[in-house]
């Protein structure tokens, strides 16, 4: 799951991501490698850590471009909210 502070995925959306943090390029890895799914959660207000919102949506890479620097752009298809 990636949580952000101010952009969350909705059903039926795209949402462009720039995927250049070590864990995040980890969980990218995985997923790419496996059925290229991931949730994105918007992270609780009033909270200092990466704690989520109880509500998040499930979706899709569908296309996924590695930079020279390693970081990686995508777009995340919203599937479903969970």
């Amino acid at each position: 799951m990636i949580i952000l502070n101010s952009a969350t995925l909705f059903p039926d959306s795209i949402l462009p991501l720039d995927i250049f943090e070590p864990r995040y390029r980890r969980m990218l890895s995985e997923v790419l490698e496996s059925g290229r799914m991931f949730a994105v959660a918007m992270r609780r207000s009033g909270t200092r850590r990466d704690v989520p919102m109880t509500v998040a949506c499930l979706g899709v890479v569908r296309v996924c471009v590695e930079d020279f620097d390693e970081s990686s752009n995508l777009l995340h298809l919203g599937l479903k909210r969970i």
